[in-house]
């Protein structure tokens, strides 16, 4: 009788990034798809008014008070800070999958640290990449907000934090943390390189 070499833990964990990964994808787009509608309307508002057209907005003894193209851009901002708030939500949800499925393959409590979960898995038999340690760092600055969390990332992923903590160390961590659709798709990359999948058995890797 051939052996059956199948993993459930590996089955559950890989379907949990892809469903996370089609989460991210479908509301990026939908993000993506109202900048680009309101950057139209900004257009043809511009459009509009340089062609002689009715002014919206409201004016008081001269002055502007506000105007429709003062809305859309405030409008785009928002949706461009949403975008990032979005990549940093699905970046903290992938880790924390990773992290809950690891305690479980391993029997570990969840106040075990990273490094002693990686290496418990690492035991079973289970892939861990070795850039999970900057998605870790990624995450405990995004989570705590502190310049110490801040320098290890720095280190570590220096593309997506642009300022040395060492020489400003009072900043708002989470806020100049800047990702782009690239670093998402890399820490799901990393995640699925991260553990089990469905044909792998614990001690076969």
């Amino acid at each position: 009788m051939v052996a059956l070499n199948f993993n459930m833990q590996g089955l559950s964990y890989q379907q949990g990034i892809e469903n996370l990964e089609a989460g991210f994808m479908t509301s990026a787009a939908a993000l993506s798809d109202r900048r680009a509608q309101l950057l139209r309307g900004l257009e043809e508002y511009v459009a509009t008014v340089e062609g002689g057209g009715e002014r919206i907005g409201e004016w008081e003894d001269g002055h502007r008070l506000w105007e429709q193209d003062q809305v859309l851009e405030m409008q785009i901002d928002d949706a461009e800070a949403s975008v990032m708030d979005l990549r940093k939500a699905y970046i903290l949800a992938v880790y924390h999958h990773w992290e809950r499925s690891a305690r479980r393959w391993t029997g570990l409590s969840g106040w075990t640290k990273h490094q002693r979960l990686a290496t418990a898995a690492r035991d079973l038999g289970y892939p861990i990449d070795e850039r999970l340690e900057r998605v870790r760092d990624l995450v405990n600055t995004l989570k705590h907000n502190s310049a110490d969390r801040a320098s290890q990332l720095f280190a570590s992923w220096p593309g997506v934090l642009n300022v040395d903590p060492e020489t400003r160390p009072y900043l708002d961590w989470y806020g100049v943390v800047t990702l782009g659709d690239r670093h998402v798709q890399e820490v799901f990359e990393i995640a699925r390189l991260s553990g089990p999948d469905a044909r792998l058995m614990p001690g076969r890797a």
